[in-house]
């Protein structure tokens, strides 16, 4: 199915039967959902009422399956195969993403899902920029923003930092990506969200749900198993080692926001500095030398899995934000640990095999 965003918060549904195949929906923790698509030279000239039934930016695809909403996402650009057109679709989840704040706006003693809910809502305030999508109403114990106070202190590496601490702020020459503000908001806090499309009557919609700290739980009878439901050896990728990121973010010379993070584990120090220009204050700064660092550990680490259905784990019990018992003797590597799914592709007419990205869990 296609239609068109009104930008007053409806969808138009004005196609049922879309000529386009579609090979994938991935959905995604924290982020956007994402389908993949291909139509034929002859089908991207179709037009309803004198508009391209393929509109970027405007279009919305909805991927149907026993009046259950798979996918739904909205049009942005094509690539070219030939004769043919490959799409690529973005969840509602996604609309913020490049978006700027309008106004300005300060928080002291604020939680973050408020936050996170007010960029929705600025956004969707906007003539034309209503695309419908609620937000769940949680709540959480963090705080952030206070009031305006000098800070300095000496890290664990000795060195001496000082800035003017203060309050968090959304404003319209600073906040030039929403999208990217609410990633560091639910890294920070820590909290998660997740996209979902359900009807409303006959029109689709998107509601976001929250999780304070995490969405999904420990599925202890649930398990991956190398030579019983994983259809291959488990994808994996290696990281450079780091064990002291420095983060240098806005402004200039002494006056530049700092952020760091090290861990003490017995090795050599190596130190990594990286520059973020989007990182105007010290939490985010913080944060990214923290990401950094989780990923800098020279490790295999496994990122994906392809499974069967199976008595171990139905595929239809397997939600984003579930951890899972990982068993596998590989070529390079005994594994046995948790992983949490964050991530989840189905092809489209295939419910015995899906694909996840995992993450290794932080609590074993």
């Amino acid at each position: 199915m296609a239609g068109y965003l009104d930008g007053d918060g409806h969808i138009e549904i004005t196609e049922t039967e879309l000529p386009i195949t579609i090979s994938g929906i991935t959905r995604n923790l924290s982020a956007p959902s994402n389908m993949s698509g291909r139509i034929t030279n002859a089908v991207r000239r179709l037009k309803r009422a004198g508009r391209p039934i393929f509109e970027p930016r405007n279009t919305v695809v909805l991927a149907e399956a026993s009046g259950f909403i798979r996918g739904l996402g909205i049009y942005q650009k094509p690539t070219f195969t030939g004769a043919d057109w490959d799409v690529a679709i973005t969840g509602l989840g996604g609309y913020l993403t490049g978006q700027p704040y309008v106004g300005e706006k300060e928080y002291i003693n604020a939680d973050p899902l408020d936050i996170f809910r007010d960029a929705w809502a600025n956004a969707q305030f906007q003539p034309r920029g209503n695309i419908g999508v609620t937000i769940d109403a949680l709540k959480s114990p963090v705080r952030v923003g206070k009031p305006k106070e000098a800070v300095e202190f000496t890290t664990g590496g000795g060195e001496s930092v000082s800035f003017d601490a203060g309050p968090r702020k959304l404003n319209w020459y600073q906040t030039l990506d929403l999208g990217r503000e609410i990633d560091d908001y639910a890294k920070e806090t820590p909290f998660d969200w997740l996209e979902h499309a359900y009807w409303l009557g006959d029109e689709p919609r998107c509601h976001i749900k929250l999780g304070y700290p995490t969405i999904g739980h420990r599925a202890e009878h649930l398990s991956f198993v190398l030579g019983e439901n994983l259809a291959s050896e488990p994808g994996h990728s290696t990281s450079d080692f780091f064990n002291e990121v420095h983060v240098l973010g806005a402004g200039e010379g002494r006056d530049r926001i700092r952020g760091y993070d090290a861990i003490s584990d017995g090795r050599l120090r190596w130190a990594k500095t990286i520059e973020d220009k989007s990182a105007d204050t010290v939490a985010k700064a913080n944060t990214a030398a923290r990401e950094l660092l989780r990923r800098s550990r020279g490790e295999l680490v496994v990122d994906t899995l392809r499974v069967y259905d199976h008595s171990n784990a139905r595929l239809e019990a397997i939600e984003l934000g579930t951890e899972v018992w990982l068993q596998a003797e590989t070529s390079w590597n005994e594994i046995e640990q948790w992983v949490r799914v964050v991530g989840r592709t189905d092809a489209p007419g295939r419910s015995d095999v899906a694909e996840f990205v995992v993450v290794r869990s932080a609590v074993v």
